[in-house]
């Protein structure tokens, strides 16, 4: 750079500014996300933490649910797909793939609500253990109803699995129909790491008896 000469204080100094960095020497965001409740559609009440595989990405979390990385491009890439696991307190937690400088939604899942309590027999002001009791689930509110409104409440369509279950589903017409595949002793498979829609190719645990 050419030098320069600056006056402070009616003193003079000379120096030479550095050569700006490269374009690829610079501090990028690389990564953009927006963080969203599957259900409301909203971001997230909770704190929200952000983790990368690899070096040189570093995550920044801002309000509303935005989310993303940065870093300096010569540092990261080539890599064009980061695997970033998303975290908040009340859901569970996704990991996935994600392309390098594109914005994309991650909707979360939450976690289960559990209820727990006694069943009892009320006698005057005083309650017995009640055996053999049913309970059963007649409504829900996927949200807290306002404290000075009668809110009716959902139907109960609920289903419960246990480990959670969860992966993205692309909304299709139609009726999904089961298919069996027929095991294989000493020949399972399994996907080592998460995959993009329409990716190819797949990591297996290994490729034997692979047809065409």
């Amino acid at each position: 750079m050419v030098r320069r000469t600056v006056v402070v204080n009616s003193q003079p100094y000379v120096f030479s500014p550095d050569d700006q960095p490269p374009l690829d020497g610079r501090l990028w965001a690389l990564v953009r996300m927006q963080v969203i409740d599957e259900l409301t559609g909203q971001a997230p009440a909770s704190t929200i933490t952000v983790e990368a595989e690899g070096t040189g990405f570093t995550p920044r979390v801002a309000s509303d649910g935005l989310v993303g990385l940065t870093g300096i491009p010569r540092q990261v890439f080539p890599h064009d797909v980061v695997r970033l696991t998303i975290r908040a307190a009340g859901y569970l937690p996704r990991t996935r793939p994600v392309p390098v400088m594109q914005m994309i939604d991650i909707a979360l899942h939450r976690e289960p609500t559990v209820i727990t309590g006694r069943t009892v027999r009320a006698n005057g002001n005083t309650t017995t253990p009640l055996a053999g009791a049913t309970v059963s689930v007649t409504g829900l509110w996927r949200t807290p109803p306002p404290a000075n409104l009668d809110v009716p409440a959902d139907p109960p369509l609920l289903v419960s699995l246990r480990p959670p279950l969860y992966a993205d589903r692309a909304v299709v017409t139609g009726h999904l129909q089961p298919r069996d595949l027929p095991p294989i002793s000493g020949d399972d498979k399994l996907l080592l790491e998460d995959v993009l829609a329409g990716a190819n190719p797949i990591r297996l645990s290994n490729r034997q008896n692979l047809a065409p």
